[in-house]
């Protein structure tokens, strides 16, 4: 057992790209199965402890996972290793270079059996990681990018919403590295807010995170964890953001990792060694439904283009979810017991002075620029699409600018409506009562 108030952490990674022919997600005019490989998409697990308490940080190159598969692997990992579901974090990139995972099914169909596969690499990996474990100090420093670019300015979209210029995302970037004894690096934590949107080509890659990582890695000489952040408005900084690639993903991932290893350079160590989890129930509300005549028509027009597909599969797949969001729709309003909220967890992890908050939406930058200056902790990663990925959760600005995120994104995500502006306020509530409980004592 761990001494009292001595910190211990250890990493473990695995490969999980599926097989080609398994369904992409992320990008509908790239709809269908994978083609090809471009570079392996990974799982990452932290395990840390102090002597009383466990908890793991497991980082995927996916889309979002669901929160079901995120139950069933949680009560697995539990029944493995006595660690508790509370203090099981899972984390992804939101990458469009992975498998559909059940998030966005209008983009594809999930395999079944890749994800029973996903969870038992999982376990596999987060007993690794549990194994592995080994006396570390943490060191922690900060950054600031612009890799990322307001995808929602007029510079980036002249026909889009405007709202804001192009720099109005969250710049901060987050590095933290556990060292052993002797100050060699264990593992480094990098966080930054970006959409990891490089490509529409047909093949599993993890975009810029991966290359950050791999550069980390080769510079430091120890695994590299990328947790995504609130970038729900921020895309890599194009030179034409109609002509996306691989290239621009290479030397802005690299350009990330050199900018996380001079954060490292002026890093300072934690003061505190406690490990704990904390979490908070949150609720979403929907906006109002479009009306059931609304519906109706929308799903009188939807089988017509759906009909016009014939001959075109996935074509037909893409037009169903008009359909299939019509259907919905008139479903909520049949049934006598819809309220239209969502119950959420906002859970919170500490490791020292490092705390991780999971939001299970896509968030934008000032939302988390709000939770992060409202923390207690010294230094607070913003994890968005973290344990489950209801959609994207506008702010009152974005609501008030209208655009993708607010007004049309919300199908691809199996809700009726978007979500409302005040629910972003529930969930900051939320997000900050449950890094207060880290703090507390």
């Amino acid at each position: 057992m761990t001494p009292p108030g001595r910190l211990r952490i250890g990493v473990a990674s695995g490969n999980i790209t599926p097989a080609v022919g398994v369904d992409l997600s992320g990008f509908s005019p790239r709809m269908g199965s994978a083609l090809g490989v471009r570079d392996p998409l990974e799982l990452h697990v932290l395990a840390a402890s102090d002597g009383g308490t466990t908890v793991l940080l497991a980082a995927f190159d996916l889309v979002g996972l669901t929160p079901a598969w995120i139950a069933r692997t949680r009560t697995h990992i539990s029944a493995a290793t006595g660690i508790p579901a509370s203090h099981q974090m899972y984390a992804c990139t939101h990458g469009h270079g992975g498998p559909e995972t059940g998030v966005l099914p209008p983009m594809g169909d999930p395999d079944d059996d890749y994800l029973e596969e996903l969870s038992a690499t999982t376990v596999d990996v987060a007993q690794a990681a549990l194994e592995r474990q080994a006396r570390a100090e943490l060191v922690i420093g900060f950054g600031a990018s612009f890799a990322g670019v307001n995808r929602r300015s007029r510079e980036v979209a002249p026909d889009g919403p405007g709202d804001g210029g192009p720099d109005d995302i969250d710049s901060t970037l987050i590095a933290a590295q556990a060292r052993d004894g002797d100050g060699r690096p264990v593992v480094t934590l990098v966080n930054y807010g970006c959409h990891p949107t490089s490509s529409r080509e047909r093949i599993f890659s993890a975009d810029y995170p991966g290359h950050l990582r791999r550069r980390v890695q080769l510079i430091t000489g120890a695994p590299c964890i990328f947790v995504n952040g609130a970038g729900a408005n921020t895309n890599l900084r194009f030179a034409d953001p109609r002509a996306r690639g691989y290239g621009e993903a290479r030397s802005h991932g690299h350009a990330l990792a050199l900018t996380a290893v001079r954060a490292l350079q002026a890093a300072r160590p934690s003061a505190s060694a406690a490990v704990a989890a904390a979490t908070q129930g949150a609720t979403l509300a929907h906006a109002d439904l479009p009306s059931a005549a609304e519906a109706r028509a929308m799903r009188t027009a939807g089988e017509s283009n759906v009909e016009a597909a014939a001959n075109d599969v996935m074509r037909r797949h893409y037009q169903g979810y008009e359909v299939e969001h019509a259907e919905r729709v008139l479903a909520a309003h049949g049934d006598p017991a819809w309220t239209g909220r969502q119950q959420v967890e906002l859970q919170a992890l500490r490791i020292g002075d490092l705390a991780a908050i999971a939001t299970p939406v896509e968030l934008f930058a000032a939302d988390g620029q709000a939770i992060r200056a409202g923390s207690p902790a010294p230094a607070t990663i913003v994890a968005g699409w973290s344990n489950g990925n209801w959609g994207y959760l506008p702010t009152r600005r974005v609501a008030a600018h209208g655009g993708y995120e607010a007004e049309t994104a919300h199908p691809w995500y199996q809700q009726p409506a978007a979500w409302t502006p005040e629910s972003g306020d529930a969930l900051r509530a939320a997000a900050q009562a449950s890094l207060a409980g880290l703090f507390s004592a």
